[in-house]
């Protein structure tokens, strides 16, 4: 969070504050599940995928608030919609680690808030949120085997 912090002036301010929780929560447990895997071997992103909740498939904008949390199970479900983000990104012909780039750094240097979130989110990412969330239900039933990062992307590949 720090490092989010320090590209997002709006994380924090008490006024228009950024806090859309899997696009906060979402990047810093993924950075944690990488640095993890990379140096110490242990696939942490790829256990706590046992935890989506289905709300990610039906009702996805839940995740956005901090009252999400009896859903989001040790962030499970708000990394899931960062790795489904990174997915689509990919599918769209951006590379994995450009992907990355464009959530873990990008976006947040966007320096967005809860009034400008979601149009830089379109601005960043080159699709609506509503299109993101309706092309969730695509992934339902792939929680690991589609979205986890692969083996060779290295956190220096990103920042």
């Amino acid at each position: 969070h720090c490092y989010q912090q320090s590209l997002n002036t709006n994380m924090n301010k008490r006024s228009h504050r950024f806090d859309t929780k899997w696009l906060i929560e979402g990047p810093a447990a993924v950075v944690e599940g990488m640095y993890i895997k990379e140096y110490y071997g242990d696939n942490y992103t790829a256990e706590k995928q046992n935890y989506v909740h289905s709300d990610v498939f039906t009702s996805p904008a839940k995740l956005e608030s901090y009252d999400s949390n009896d859903i989001d199970t040790n962030y499970s479900s708000s990394i899931f919609l960062v790795l489904v983000l990174a997915r689509e990104l990919q599918n769209s012909g951006l590379t994995e680690a450009k992907s990355f780039q464009l959530i873990l750094r990008d976006y947040m240097a966007a320096d967005p808030n809860k009034d400008t979130w979601e149009t830089l989110f379109t601005e960043t990412f080159n699709m609506t949120l509503d299109e993101f969330y309706a092309r969730l239900p695509n992934y339902n039933g792939q929680k690991n085997a589609d979205v986890l990062p692969t083996a060779t992307l290295k956190l220096e590949d990103i920042f």
